[in-house]
């Protein structure tokens, strides 16, 4: 059975209108993607592919990412059929993310390691608490070493994204919770914490934010600990995202980080 992917169409071509979405062989995807007629994959009712389960979510985050204007370089840990630059680690045997995303954050660069998980599946997600429990202990602990064109690179957030990260979650099927009793655009609430959040996606973040709280008490730190949701839990109600899942919204990344007067906050930042 040929699966098939809905995607947003980018150039006039093939009777197709930038702007039109269509439904297109999984096969092709690849394809598309590098001749640019398509950007946005809509992750919707997907299960990835069982030969590279993990390659057409990072295709998706890639399409995802790239229109951001924060995002001035994405990484990959391989070659790639979209031919994106790599990135490496040293020593290889401590392992290494899948992407890394270099922004532009309030005028200074800095890189985001990224580990890629098939949402549609729960237990590949609960086992993404390695971007804790290996890449950042190896990188604070200074057993692993990062590289983009063989220059050494520090890494300011280690983070976990899913193909639902663009709907505002990290897993295929869950409830909407609210985290506080304010509407929609309500001042802090969409500052420091989501206002709105997915039930699983909120106890896996918590739990990783909870083991970093932990070890950096003992330990100091340099960089922070996030997950990618989207900015639909800033623009919609909870009611409006219960009836109509399948929302797409632009990144944010909800993460514990340093602010200016050197504290540990949470921050909902909008790339």
């Amino acid at each position: 059975m040929v699966k098939e992917i809905e995607v947003k169409w980018l150039k006039e071509k093939s009777g197709h209108k930038p702007g039109d979405l269509v439904k297109v062989d999984e096969k092709l995807v690849e394809q598309l993607i590098r001749k640019g007629d398509v950007e946005l994959l809509v992750p919707v009712e997907m299960e990835v592919s069982k030969s590279g389960p993990e390659k057409l979510v990072e295709q998706i985050l890639y399409g995802w990412f790239k229109q951001s204007d924060k995002v001035e370089g994405i990484y990959f840990n391989r070659k790639n059929e979209l031919n994106c630059p790599t990135f490496k680690t040293k020593p290889k045997k401590n392992g290494i993310p899948d992407m890394v995303l270099c922004i532009n954050l309030f005028g200074r660069k800095q890189y985001i390691a990224i580990e890629v998980k098939d949402g549609s599946k729960s237990r590949n997600i609960m086992d993404a608490q390695k971007i804790f429990n290996k890449y950042f202990k190896n990188f604070e602990e200074k057993k692993t070493e990062y590289f983009i064109d063989d220059k050494k690179i520090n890494i300011n957030l280690f983070c976990v994204a899913t193909q639902f990260s663009p709907l505002g979650r990290l897993f295929h099927k869950e409830r909407i919770v609210s985290n506080y009793a304010g509407v929609k655009g309500d001042g802090w609430s969409d500052i420091t914490c989501p206002r709105l959040e997915g039930e699983r996606s909120k106890t896996f973040t918590r739990s990783i934010i909870s083991l970093f709280r932990e070890y950096r008490i003992k330990n100091e730190c340099s960089s922070g600990i996030g997950v990618f949701y989207s900015d639909v839990l800033k623009k919609f109600d909870l009611n409006e995202l219960t009836i109509q899942d399948g929302n797409l919204g632009n990144p944010i990344l909800f993460c514990v980080k340093k602010g200016g007067d050197d504290k540990w906050k949470k921050r909902m930042i909008e790339l």
